[in-house]
């Protein structure tokens, strides 16, 4: 059995405050994955220009380009020339601005995924979901689409959950603590996949519990983005029943999960 270590990579951030002005900001991630000998990374971070004037499209202060992608990768002990391959959950904007970076790698996603962020809803273009300057610059690299669940590698799979997106998708990664699930933005954060859950981590690495106004807020925003609240559902009970304990499940956008290595 193959196994394999993970490291959340730090590529940015965004903030806001509720309508009772308490403050909230989550991170954008991407994760670095080696086995000793191939080198994987998923998702690439926001593309350089996609924030004006420090604000994404809805408006909110926020942090992210080519620059923070390379440093996370410098501070993960990996050059962008080294990685082998590119695993994408899903091409919105904040996950798939930084492909040409890795011009040697192999690019992988979801057939489905491509024809969205070409040929988008309607609602996906208002929502600003897609960087579609980064079409061009994949289809000069090699890409490898996939169509379904795959068992990709010896000890990593990746798995088909529509509903964020059409065609996003986790991945499954053996390591010797057991079987993680990096869950793309399936699950943004824990409190979506556990109700319950009342823990709040900053990117500085301050913990505090989550102010019942936040949890709201940003399940409202996170909401907005699903463009199929059924496939969402029945892609998370999915996923869940895959995972032994939170402990395993590794959110796209959770600050509690950054300066830590898995497996």
């Amino acid at each position: 059995m193959n196994y394999w270590t993970i490291k959340p990579l730090y590529y940015g951030f965004t903030s806001g405050r509720t309508e009772s002005r308490i403050d909230w900001e989550f991170p954008w991630i991407g994760f670095y994955l080696t086995d000793g000998k191939r080198k994987i990374l998923c998702d690439t971070g926001v593309k350089d220009g996609f924030f004006i004037d420090n604000k994404s499209p809805f408006g909110n202060p926020s942090e992210g380009d080519e620059t923070h992608v390379r440093e996370a990768l410098n501070k993960a002990g990996v050059a962008p020339e080294e990685i082998d391959i590119v695993i994408y959950t899903h091409f919105h904007w904040d996950h798939a601005g930084n492909c040409h970076l890795f011009p040697q790698a192999t690019h992988v996603f979801q057939d489905q995924e491509w024809k969205e962020m070409v040929d988008p809803l309607p609602s996906m273009k208002f929502l600003t979901v897609y960087d579609q300057r980064v079409i061009p610059e994949l289809e000069k690299l090699t890409c490898q689409r996939v169509a379904g669940d795959l068992a990709y590698l010896d000890g990593l799979e990746l798995f088909h959950v529509p509903g964020h997106s059409r065609g996003g998708q986790c991945l499954r990664v053996n390591t010797r603590e057991g079987t993680y699930i990096i869950a793309g933005d399936l699950f943004h954060t824990y409190f979506l996949a556990y109700p319950n859950w009342d823990d709040w981590t900053r990117r500085d690495g301050t913990k505090t519990k989550l102010h019942p106004d936040v949890k709201n807020y940003l399940t409202q925003a996170f909401l907005v983005t699903i463009y199929d609240h059924y496939a969402w559902y029945e892609s998370q009970y999915r996923i869940l029943g895959m995972v032994s304990s939170p402990k395993f499940l590794l959110p796209g956008h959770d600050a509690s999960i950054l300066g830590k290595t898995y497996g």
